[in-house]
């Protein structure tokens, strides 16, 4: 067979033919998507019809784990900065529990991208709080902080109006005051003031992973105001809490006083999530006199509380004036009931409570 010419160079080979670039539609298809996006986000937040539907449609879809869900009828301003809710409502599990007729809100949409939620003001003139919510527990192996970043620099409630339904009494109360939730740690500062005297300053400093617990509040109520009607007294009352520690331990002290009298002094104490208290308790400013003379100048309480998932076990104790009281249950904190209860009662001397029987 005959060979290739001499001096004759074979062909080069066929070049290998380009392959055709798909990635500049790839990214002409994901700035359009990013487009429509912004053009979507944008319709919802600064057109009348984008912010009717969040209020009609999505509000109402939205409810929380604990079954707390917010409706508004209407909402102004833009979402992404200054919106304004009008016609406004507070539900739970059984429904409407707080309504009010405008809330106004100032945000950062810009905190979102780094996973934080930051309201510099929260605010309405006026919220009617038509009876207390009822929630969803947690389940017990949830953390006691949840993993979220929030920050609200500043919340007021110019009227709050207490219906009689919540404390046996109608009331109006100023409140105010600002939260951070950051990395399971919260810190909450409250100021509430009634109409009627009643007065409320609390702050919790709390970061449970590493175990630190502070808390201070001073409770101070006048007569036909919200704190003496619910606990059922015509004089001032002043409450006093105090204590620093962690979750693991926790001590405290509460000193009661009704118009001038002490009337309590109890140590609090909270150890791995149980509860305890003991201290003195004076019946006098509690009791009618006649009850309170039988009783005696003072009265030792104690009481345990111990969490177990959903239940937990409560304990009362009272010791004095001849006789000596044992009370105690099983709450269930999901179903709201207390059962297994028992009382068991001991009187050294009967006819020391019960003349009749002398």
């Amino acid at each position: 067979m005959a060979g290739p010419a001499e001096g004759v160079e074979p062909d080069p080979p066929a070049a290998p033919r380009p392959a055709r670039r798909r990635w500049p539609w790839l990214v002409a298809l994901l700035l359009l998507l990013a487009g429509a996006a912004a053009v979507a986000l944008w319709a919802l937040s600064e057109t009348a019809a984008g912010r009717q539907f969040v209020a009609r449609a999505l509000l109402p879809r939205l409810t929380l784990e604990n079954g707390l869900s917010l409706r508004a009828e209407r909402i102004d301003g833009s979402l992404l900065s200054r919106p304004r809710l009008s016609g406004v409502a507070l539900a739970d599990q059984d429904g409407v529990f707080a309504t009010s007729p405008a809330v106004a809100i100032d945000w950062s949409a810009r905190a979102l991208v780094g996973g934080r939620i930051r309201l510099s003001r929260l605010e309405a003139d006026e919220l009617r709080l038509l009876r207390l919510p009822r929630l969803i527990p947690p389940p017990p192996e949830d953390p006691i902080l949840p993993d979220i970043r929030l920050a609200i620099e500043r919340f007021a409630v110019r009227r709050l109006l207490v219906e009689e339904a919540v404390a046996g009494v109608a009331e109006t109360v100023a409140l105010s005051g600002r939260v951070t939730l950051a990395d399971r740690v919260l810190v909450l500062a409250l100021d509430a003031a009634g109409t009627r005297g009643d007065r409320l300053e609390l702050l919790v400093d709390a970061e449970p992973d590493a175990d630190r617990f502070d808390l201070g509040a001073r409770l101070v109520g006048d007569p036909g105001g919200l704190v003496t009607a619910a606990l059922g007294l015509a004089e001032p009352v002043r409450l006093d809490l105090s204590g620093d520690g962690g979750w693991a331990r926790w001590r405290g002290v509460l000193n009661a006083r009704v118009g001038a009298a002490p009337v309590a002094t109890l140590g609090i104490s909270a150890d791995s999530g149980r509860f305890a208290l003991a201290g003195t308790v004076r019946p006098g400013a509690l009791l009618p006199d006649a009850l309170a003379a039988r009783l005696g100048p003072a009265l030792e309480v104690e009481g345990r509380a111990a969490p177990d998932g959903d239940r937990t076990r409560l304990r009362l104790g009272v010791r004095g004036g001849g006789l000596a009281l044992v009370a105690a249950g099983l709450l269930d904190r999901r179903r709201e009931r207390i059962g297994e209860g028992r009382v068991k009662l001991d009187l050294s001397d009967p006819s020391r409570l019960l003349p009749q029987l002398a």
